[in-house]
């Protein structure tokens, strides 16, 4: 319906912009409610396949399909894709093949600097509501890592990572868990049976663990309980390590194995 094409005239002369369409504003002598650059309008539907706004340029250093530089927010009432088509479940959803830059994939990465009078930053922030009319639902995860297909070997994963640089505030937390107990609640919950690393020392009930302790727990109205098992289960422990400590209930006991065997602690 429009078609516009603009070459430049021999001798190669610079030109400083070229703008194929252009929208700007005369004077208001009264009161406009909306005013659009561009519309496309709601009736657009009927094609096979149909966009309000389509960009062909290909990649390359100073080309953008979308370059919005005003301060304005920008909205959008439908889903978006980047790199693949959107989903009716997915409000944003991106895929496709990601570019890599010095060794390193970052499909989102958010890279700035907090205003002088900023009293927190929160990077990523995720808050969900029920519909109303209290249909149950079977699971909400804030965040979720799952794994897709590998076809070549992948030396390291990890489901989050909190970097080593993290080290600059007066108090610094890896992951940091704000729940008050209560049944069914947990700051850390980790249902999966692979070990569990911790490199640093563990406090419970305590934020200044000792230097010396690899666990240090502190309380004045709980103890340490160790794992409770019968005689019978305790001489069926697989392998037991010299130092392995457990109560042994048939003969209300704490029990330590030395490396040869299972030696009551007598003074219990």
């Amino acid at each position: 319906m429009y078609h516009a094409r603009l070459s430049t005239s021999s001798g190669g002369a610079t030109v400083g912009s070229i703008q194929y369409y252009l929208a700007d504003q005369g004077t208001f002598s009264g009161a406009v409610t909306y005013q659009t650059g561009f519309t496309a309008d709601g009736t657009l539907t009927g094609a096979v396949n149909n966009y309000g706004f389509y960009g062909g340029i290909a990649s390359g250093t100073g080309r953008y399909n979308l370059y919005m530089a005003g301060t304005a927010d920008n909205f959008l009432a439908g889903s978006l894709g980047i790199g693949t088509s959107t989903s009716s479940d997915v409000k944003v959803n991106i895929g496709g093949t990601f570019p890599a830059s010095g060794g390193g994939c970052y499909p989102v990465r958010l890279i700035g600097t907090a205003n002088n009078t900023t009293t927190g930053s929160i990077m990523y922030h995720a808050r969900l509501s029920t519909s109303s009319g209290g249909a149950t639902v079977g699971s909400i995860q804030y965040y979720l890592a799952d794994q897709g297909t590998f076809s070549g070997a992948v030396t390291y994963q990890t489901g989050f990572t909190a970097d080593g640089t993290l080290t600059g505030a007066v108090n610094n937390y890896g992951f940091y868990g704000g729940i008050a107990s209560g049944t069914g609640r947990y700051n850390l919950y980790m249902a999966g049976t692979a070990d569990n690393f911790l490199a640093g020392s563990l406090g419970i009930g305590t934020t200044t663990p000792s230097a010396s302790a690899i666990l240090d727990a502190q309380s004045t109205t709980k103890g340490i309980r160790f794992p409770n098992m019968t005689t019978t289960q305790k001489n069926a422990v697989s392998s037991p390590a010299a130092g392995l400590v457990v109560f042994d209930t048939t003969l209300s006991k704490l029990c330590v194995y030395t490396g040869a065997a299972w030696q009551t602690i007598t003074s219990v």
